[in-house]
């Protein structure tokens, strides 16, 4: 911490350390997640929300998703898409329904919903159209 004012840099370390802190908690609480989230601070003072999901149970994108898919057209949740980046499995909706979250080598990314949706429609419906389009339909 610089001449003891709170910054970025200070502030995702501390991220990292209270997520390290949390984790004896899963055990303790049958908790399959438990992580620091959305965060503001100022230079002497911050906050952050901890999020936490129960073993077997889904966290609020996925819940979110799997209310919205159908009317939005999107594949059922925990889909793998086969995308020319890698296979992405789909993993929850954000909060204004426009980015999909998807895991891709175990990293999670937020995508266009309307690429997502074109990809599944592609996918499932005709293999050649799809691979044809893949990059195309990633950067819509």
């Amino acid at each position: 911490m610089e001449n003891n004012k709170l910054n970025s840099k200070t502030l995702n370390e501390l991220r990292a350390a209270i997520n390290q802190a949390l984790q004896p908690l899963k055990a303790q609480f049958n908790l399959q997640d438990i992580v620091a989230g959305n965060a503001s601070f100022t230079s002497e003072a911050f906050t952050f929300k901890v999020e936490g999901t129960i073993v077997s149970g889904k966290n609020q994108d996925a819940q979110r998703y799997e209310t919205n898919s159908l009317a939005l057209g999107l594949p059922p949740l925990h889909t793998v898409l086969h995308t020319s980046k890698g296979d992405v499995e789909v993993v929850g909706l954000s909060r204004t329904g426009a980015k999909v979250f998807g895991k891709r080598n175990g990293t999670l990314y937020e995508y266009p919903r309307k690429s997502i949706e074109t990809i599944w429609r592609l996918q499932a419906g005709n293999p050649s159209a799809y691979m044809s389009s893949l990059k195309s339909a990633e950067k819509a």
